[in-house]
């Protein structure tokens, strides 16, 4: 059951560094705001709305929450808002 946690964690990791370099790509976006899924577990509340530059965003992935402990669905569901300035 760990090897398939660390595994689902490393996918969802992945998705959502692509949708980092996807941003990155259009020129258009420079920050991303994090955004925790309904239920989102006290860990992941903590984020929920932090504003963070997209350079930033991709050095650290802070997506998958280190630390995410939801028990309903048993993996971190976050995921980053495309931010654009007008």
């Amino acid at each position: 059951m760990r090897k398939k946690y660390k595994e689902a964690k490393e996918s969802i990791a992945e998705g959502r560094r692509r949708g980092l370099e996807s941003y990155k790509r259009s020129g258009v976006v420079k920050a991303v705001e994090i955004l925790c899924a309904e239920n989102a577990c006290k860990v992941c509340k903590k984020w929920n709305g932090k504003v963070i530059l997209l350079k930033k965003a991709l050095k650290k992935l802070p997506l998958p929450v280190k630390g995410c402990c939801n028990k309903k669905y048993g993996y971190c569901r976050c995921t980053y808002l495309a931010v654009i300035d007008k």
